[in-house]
């Protein structure tokens, strides 16, 4: 069957060559006039979704891509390895169009089985109207084959040659926080290892350098050089290679690639991998020292920013940005500011005494914030280092702004009014910033002439403290709670408290008739107000007359009640207006209610007899 496609392939491409078919050369991919380029879904093997791309020889793959369904006629599976071509119309002819397999929506869903039998290199060209109008897949990384510029999809057989792997690096540590970011000294001469699984051992290497991360894979914008040759494991089928490299600037990076593709992201995936290999570079700046709750409206903010090992090529920025509020999620655009060192960059382990020891640079740069700053906001700030075309930041920092003010609270147990000649108050006091410089109780009746308390030198002025006021005249007092704070900054908080030591006033006329007590009353109160008024009947009745100026009340003995108004007002002071009065409850009406129940159980008591003796009597 493979000696039948072959000569079935041989024929077709003398066939093809006479017309033209071949595919347009393209860097990544590109859109050809209006043909929307197809989309990678996924590589399943037995309807089950891959991760890793590499297979045993003969292993059926399916690979499935999505295409725009109004704009697409179909998809052909281009390519090298496992027969396939890049000629468009050959591979019309060789079946390599994908199967529809449905539509939903704004797509078409295709897919293709491959059988892989070698490493392969594969991407989709979709078509419309002529197969030679179409559209190349586009890749969203930047990983490419080397040898013409163009992007694919990479299948492996596990029996054949595979991509670089990275395998370690001499002189160099990794950088904290990552595996594939390493740092060592500026001048230092490291050396990179690199693994390549061939059980023919014929593969080789070659590395690549770039002072860009997203120039590694070009040609003309990187530096490539080919790997020595280690050693090659027969129990592993690994060749080693490797390669030393001197870092003479601040940052570089580096990948490997071979005729099977670049190194990977991680095993047998779709993404290469790139590294960086820099200097020993430190940021370090006070603004890390700082108290999340330093800032205030009033502060100036400013921070020294200190570089270790930086070269000429460096340029340091902070950039900040606020938030409206401190639940704002949204904050403003970053504003950036290059900055400037304040001191003469100098050098420490300099080489003494002709021996030679490890120097680090230290320049020292200052920052200031120019804006005027508002509590209750949050301003956030990130020094970084540009390098060309990369930029390393250093961690960022989050800052509320405080109100410089102090803050206090001032509040009474006996709520606004209060009948006390000596009343107990509570407070506290603190400031977010500085110390509590002086604090008072100011009060009285006229707010121009108040009295004052000293409370500075309370313990717990942060917490709940109280102190005892002397209130001997009634009136409307103003109290007034003044904190000063070392910043002198001043908040006062004020309340409003009625005195009032006078009794309320009420009026109790009562008309007694037939068992019945009707009442006029009136209650009054000229300072606080009336707060609540009863009446207690002197038979254990008490009710509530506020707001009424009559109620009346039927006894059901007759004798001599103490009916008392009871007058409270909101200060807390109390009347009691009492009148005796003698109550009558008529004859008839006592006799209305107690005799007729009576009666009749007396006539049935009379009755029960008698009929008793006259059942007897018949028998």
């Amino acid at each position: 069957m493979a000696f039948l496609m072959k000569g079935r392939i041989i024929v077709l491409m003398i066939l093809v060559s006479m017309v033209g078919g071949l595919v347009p050369a393209h860097t990544y991919a590109q859109s050809d006039g209006t043909v929307p380029a197809p989309i990678f879904e996924r590589v399943s093997v037995d309807n089950v979704p891959v991760e890793r791309y590499v297979f045993d020889v003969n292993t059926t793959v399916k690979i499935s891509y999505k295409a725009d369904r109004f704009a697409v006629d179909g998809i052909l599976l281009l390519g090298q390895g496992s027969n396939l071509t890049e000629d468009v119309q050959l591979a019309k002819t060789l079946n390599f169009s994908f199967t529809l397999d449905r539509k939903f929506k704004a797509f078409s869903y295709y897919s293709i089985e491959l059988n892989v039998t070698e490493f392969t290199k594969y991407y989709a060209w979709a078509w419309s109207g002529s197969v030679t109008n179409g559209t190349r897949e586009e890749f969203t990384t930047i990983d490419q084959d080397r040898e013409n510029g163009n992007a694919y999809r990479y299948l492996w057989v596990k029996q054949g040659e595979r991509y670089p792997e990275f395998d370690s690096i001499r002189n160099a540590t990794f950088q904290e926080g990552s595996i594939k970011d390493y740092v060592t000294q500026l001048g230092e001469t490291v050396t990179i290892n690199y693994r390549v699984y061939d059980p023919n051992n014929k593969t080789n290497a070659v590395i690549a350098f770039s002072d860009n991360n997203t120039n590694i894979y070009n040609k003309t914008s990187s530096v490539q050089y080919n790997m020595t040759f280690v050693k090659f494991d027969k129990q592993t089928n690994y060749t080693t290679f490797a390669f030393n490299y001197t870092l003479k600037t601040r940052v570089v990076f580096f990948s490997a690639f071979n005729s099977k593709g670049w190194e990977r992201k991680a095993q047998d995936s779709t993404a290469g991998i790139v590294h960086k290999l820099s200097s020993y570079f430190i940021f370090n700046s006070t603004l890390y020292d700082f108290d999340k709750r330093e800032f205030t409206d009033l502060d100036k903010i400013g921070f020294n920013v200190t570089t270790y090992n930086q070269t000429n090529e460096d340029l340091v920025y902070v950039r900040y940005r606020f938030y409206d509020n401190l639940t704002d999620n949204e904050p403003t655009n970053w504003t950036d500011v290059r900055l400037f060192n304040i001191t003469t960059p100098y050098e420490v382990n300099k080489t003494v005494n002709n021996v030679t020891v490890a120097t680090t640079l230290v320049t020292e740069y200052r920052f200031e914030l120019n804006q005027t700053l508002k509590f209750d906001q949050k301003v956030e700030f990130q020094p970084y280092v540009k390098n060309r075309n990369y930029t390393e930041y250093l961690n960022k920092k989050l800052f509320e702004i405080v109100d410089s003010r102090p803050s206090g609270k001032l509040f009474m147990a006996n709520n606004s009014i209060t009948n006390k000649t000596e009343l107990v108050i509570f407070f506290s006091a603190k400031t977010e910033k500085g110390k509590i410089k002086d604090a008072f109780i100011f009060y009285g009746l006229n707010d121009d002439n108040l009295s004052s308390i000293n409370i500075k030198g309370s313990e717990n002025l942060d917490k709940k403290a109280n102190t005892t006021l002397t209130l001997s005249t009634e009136g409307n007092y103003t109290i007034i709670l003044n904190i000063t704070n070392t910043l002198n900054k001043t908040r006062a908080y004020t309340v409003y408290l009625l005195v009032d030591h006078t009794t309320p006033t009420g009026t109790l006329d009562i008309i007694a008739n037939n068992g019945t007590a009707s009442v006029s009353l009136s209650a009054s109160d000229s300072g606080s107000g009336v707060l609540s008024a009863y009446i207690e009947w002197g038979d254990g009745l008490v009710e509530d007359v506020t707001n009424k100026t009559s109620v009346s009340h039927q006894y059901r003995k007759s004798g001599d009640y103490d009916i008392r108004l009871i007058i409270k007002d909101k200060a807390g002071n109390i009347i009691r207006i009492t009148q005796t009065v003698s109550i009558t409850v008529p004859t008839s009406s006592r006799a209305t209610n107690n005799t007729t129940p009576l009666s009749i159980l007396a006539f049935l008591a009379m009755l029960l007899p008698i009929i008793l003796l006259k059942k007897k009597g018949e028998k």
